[in-house]
């Protein structure tokens, strides 16, 4: 249900994309009622020393185009996410605050250091070296959506539209839809009904 955009211009492996994603999924769905299954992360990469990058010119190759301004100034090193959340008044800014301070959390350990414990994120001798998280910000405009063959939710009501839906997310994963195995096992192990 909630969407997270992660846009970075330093280049991630494929390891830390999966860190980050199953970390991201996993805060968001202990955080709130979300089953890990509707959490969705992305990520956009912009190369911003690739000479697409710097000119205007169409190319072929897969580099984003994707110029970050701050303060009127471009940014060449810029790693931000974007959380599309569903809001309410089950939802406390405090919670939200709180959100957006672990999700730096989990940039910091798994870009910044590598999973190594104990740092703030600056390598004091280094500097932050472009690798920091610029910004977290949730918009809480996510007034509707379809996923998966399902309209989802408001916030605050997960547990009554699972219930409403559980003998579909059952069939479906009868049927061999693996996700929707994992699914009504989440449910049942995490006491979501």
């Amino acid at each position: 249900m909630p969407l997270y955009e992660i846009r970075h211009t330093t280049p991630l492996t494929p390891t830390q994309c999966d860190r980050l994603a199953s970390s991201l999924t996993n805060l968001h769905s202990t955080k709130f009622s979300t089953p890990k299954f509707f959490v969705n992360v992305v990520f956009f990469f912009s190369d911003q020393n690739s000479t697409s990058a710097s000119n205007n010119s169409s190319t072929s190759d897969s580099t984003s185009t994707t110029r970050t301004y701050v303060g009127g100034k471009q940014l060449q090193e810029n790693n931000y996410i974007v959380a599309n959340v569903r809001s309410g008044p089950s939802r406390t800014q405090k919670e939200w605050d709180g959100l957006c301070e672990e999700v730096v959390k989990i940039w910091e350990g798994i870009v910044c250091h590598d999973g190594k414990d104990g740092n703030d994120g600056i390598d004091e001798k280094k500097g932050d070296d472009g690798k920091g998280l610029r910004a977290v910000f949730v918009m809480g405009g996510l007034i509707a959506g379809w996923e998966a063959g399902f309209v989802i939710p408001k916030a605050g009501e997960d547990g009554e539209w699972l219930k409403k839906n559980l003998g579909e997310f059952e069939r479906r994963a009868r049927l061999g839809e693996g996700m929707f195995g994992d699914l009504v096992e989440e449910i049942g192990e995490r006491g979501l009904l």
